[in-house]
């Protein structure tokens, strides 16, 4: 089954996040005994992954139950946010912006309250995808199947025309009794290939506004006519074809091919895989993110 709209997860996916400790650290800081520090916060974690607490009020929860003043607090919480965010597994992030203009693309998160801002400002997930949907703002966590359908209403496509990408099994259970095909992500190779293996090329689609320029595509993606082909793809996505007139938007033909699998265009490479750490959650409020 072919499809023209991939998402993906972040945690474990999109950005590679390794335990760093901190819970650890706090509770021997505070001379508290392990499993404290998770327990007192249990229901703001739950609170802040649904969205159903501000941010303020999480600083001030964790203030009154760990008995820390806003100083520490303030330390308190980049730790957890470092964590939490962790480093872009840029492989893939690479990937994905080399398929902007030739399918539909999105993000479906478990998150936690404060997660876009942080998130957008390193990483600019926002500019990557065309939509962003996270937990803490709709309420919803996967592996709910509402969260699956929001996710391709949203896009506005058919869940069996969508491949979802995610790194928990329980996920990518749901996702497929949603009726969408899914991948467990393992290593940037191997999601790599299903998307080559399962992608069809959609019609041409408006460019969305980028602020990076990586400039054309390398090689030339032919058009079935040369006469009635507005756009053409690109890493920035659709971008007049020097060898079309303007007219109706088409599919695309794909030139290239590797190892007899189509790449989405022409100039595009299969990544060698570097493989993110396996679990890499906060024992905490990002282990809500699965």
């Amino acid at each position: 089954m072919t499809t023209n709209c991939i998402i993906f997860d972040i945690g474990g996916v999109l950005e590679i996040t390794p335990e760093t400790g901190w819970v650890q650290r706090w509770e021997e800081r505070l001379e508290l005994p392990p499993g404290t520090v998770n327990e007192r916060m249990r229901d703001v974690w739950r609170a802040g992954s649904v969205g159903s607490i501000s941010e303020a009020e999480v600083y001030k929860q964790v203030a009154a139950r760990l008995g820390l003043g806003m100083s520490r607090v303030e330390t308190f919480m980049d730790d957890l946010w470092a964590e939490y965010l962790g480093m872009p597994n840029q492989e893939l992030i690479d990937y994905v912006r080399g398929l902007r203009g030739s399918c539909r693309l999105g993000i479906l998160s478990n998150s936690f309250v404060g997660a876009r801002e942080r998130e957008a400002a390193l990483y600019r997930f926002d500019e990557l995808v065309e939509q962003v949907v996270y937990s803490h703002e709709t309420g919803i966590e996967k592996p709910d199947l509402r969260a699956f359908e929001a996710a391709c209403a949203g896009l506005e496509v058919r869940p069996e025309s969508c491949l979802f990408i995610d790194d928990v099994a329980a996920n990518i259970e749901a996702a497929r009794a949603a009726g969408m095909q899914a991948h467990l992500f393992e290593d940037n190779d191997r999601a790599i290939k299903r998307i080559m293996a399962t992608w069809a090329p959609g019609p041409c689609l408006q460019a969305m506004p980028r602020s990076d320029d990586r400039g054309e595509v390398a090689g030339r993606t032919d058009c079935h006519s040369p006469t009635s082909c507005e756009y053409a793809p690109s890493p920035r996505g659709p971008r007049a074809h020097a060898h079309c007139q303007a007219g109706a938007s088409h599919h695309h033909r794909v030139a290239a091919t590797s190892a007899g699998v189509p790449l989405p265009w022409a100039g595009v490479v299969a990544y060698r895989a570097r493989s993110p750490s396996a679990d890499r959650r906060l024992p905490s409020a990002a282990a809500r993110r699965r």
